[in-house]
């Protein structure tokens, strides 16, 4: 009895033993082309992450299931493997497939930054070489494997090669690439005297226009190298400049330098009535450059186009600063000053020089303003001039002359006499006091003068 009861003690021990006992499962993952072992793969039972193969493609799962399970595997570059597994299964080998992803190639020059079509673009990795010419937008497309390395390259005739590496990942990718020009030769234009950039200068290679120089200076040409080539700029109020250039491929930038032209010019100096003015300064851009001659000429200046202030200085005119623009247009600059301005006293004064004072002076009918306590007004004038100088008060005469200020003068006095007039009303009351006085008079006496009246008293006397 006790012997049965220590089998049966000894079995059921064994069938627990056996019940908790865990399975150990190999998972050998690699790749269904090559059959080379994929490191870094990702296991999932039922959804969960549990771990990822080694090196060697494999991943040991430590289970106690009873029943079957789901196992998926995922790696970047192929597509995911999924499958049904028996709870007692110990190996399994999961063959992963690599994924199909587009890969664009888009080409631009580098200097425009516009696509470039019709350029061949070769794309090469393991076991993998496509050739395709880029569209009009600058598009090559290839369809590559995913998580795969490849080499793409680029020529095209007046550019230089182009080779780039790419790593693809598990989606699509677009990569740029700009493409230069091997042809490429740049003119660089400068002011010679301010060293910088000379923009809209003309530029010739060949004798051909291959465009303008920008704000920059710079125009862009495209040339076949090892050759010589005439090479010519001009620009408006430069010197035109030319030369014979070998442009090898190590030329890249080519460097002129611009002078402003010289032109040529007399400067002329009249009076406002044309006659010529000797000895008159000139002096340009602020420099003296001599004197007018006799015919009112100056000698011959070689200016440099563009703006330059010119001006004159004579004795007896108003100094002139004008601002001249020499072209090959310009030979002769003819500059007429006005006569300068004279200060000019006008003084009214009595006979005997007692000066009046408020008299209203007028120049050419034009109100100058009034004297002042001295009989003085002073005012400016234009010398080489004749004008009318009138003069108004109450209790005189209107008094005016007519003056010439004469050229040259700084100063100048007129002076101008004035009488009193007669108060006609005193004059007419005076009178008839006077006329009233001899009309009496007169009747006295003739009343005196009648006959048959006599004086009593001289009758008494008799």
């Amino acid at each position: 009895m006790d012997i049965r009861r220590t089998v049966l003690a000894l079995v059921v021990l064994l069938c627990l033993c056996s019940a908790v006992q865990g399975v150990s499962l190999r998972v050998t993952v690699v790749d269904d082309d090559s059959g080379d072992p994929l490191s870094d793969a990702n296991i999932y039972i039922e959804g969960t992450y549990e771990g990822e193969t080694n090196s060697g493609g494999v991943y040991t799962y430590e289970h106690s299931l009873n029943d079957s399970f789901r196992m998926g595997i995922e790696k970047m570059g192929y597509i995911g493997w999924q499958s049904m597994v028996s709870a007692t299964q110990t190996n399994i080998t999961a063959e992963l497939s690599r994924k199909a992803v587009t890969l664009t190639v888009s080409l631009y020059d580098a200097d425009t930054l516009e696509p470039v079509g019709g350029i061949l673009v070769k794309v090469s990795g393991e076991d993998y070489l496509s050739t395709d010419s880029s569209d009009a937008a600058g598009d090559a497309v290839f369809e590559v494997k995913a998580g795969m390395q490849y080499s793409v390259d680029v020529s095209a005739s007046h550019y230089e090669p182009l080779n780039r590496i790419v790593e693809m990942g598990n989606e699509a990718k677009f990569v740029d690439y700009r493409l230069i020009r091997d042809d490429i030769f740049v003119v660089e234009v400068t002011d010679a005297e301010s060293g910088g950039p000379l923009a809209q200068a003309d530029v010739y290679i060949d004798e051909k226009l291959v465009g303008e120089t920008g704000a920059d200076g710079r125009v862009t040409a495209y040339v076949e190298r090892g050759r010589t080539y005439p090479v010519s700029v001009a620009k408006e109020e430069y010197a035109p400049f030319t030369d014979q250039l070998y442009i090898d491929s190590d030329l890249l930038v080519y460097s002129v330098s611009l002078s402003k032209a010289l032109y040529p010019v007399a400067i002329s100096v009249y009076e406002p009535d044309k006659t010529p003015i000797e000895g008159a300064g000139i002096y340009i851009d602020g420099a003296y450059y001599g004197t007018t001659d006799a015919f009112g000429r100056s000698g011959i200046a070689n200016l440099i186009a563009g703006t330059h202030d010119v001006e004159v200085r004579a004795g007896g005119f108003e100094t002139v600063t004008r601002e001249v623009m020499v072209d090959v247009s310009v030979e002769d600059i003819i500059i007429q000053p006005e006569f300068a301005m004279a200060t000019v006293s006008i003084l009214a004064e009595e006979v005997d020089h007692t000066p009046v004072e408020g008299a209203t002076v007028r120049v050419d009918g034009a109100f100058a303003g009034l004297t002042n306590e001295a009989g003085l007004l002073e005012t400016e004038l234009r010398t080489n001039a004749v004008y009318d100088v009138s003069l108004t008060l109450d209790g005189y005469n209107d008094a005016s002359v007519e003056e010439r200020i004469p050229k040259g003068t700084s100063e100048y006095q007129i002076v101008i006499p004035m009488e009193k007039s007669l108060n006609m009303g005193l004059i007419i009351v005076v009178g008839g006091i006077l006329i009233i006085g001899v009309a009496g008079i007169m009747g006295v006496r003739h009343l005196r003068n009648r006959p048959g009246k006599r004086n009593p008293q001289k009758k008494n006397q008799l």
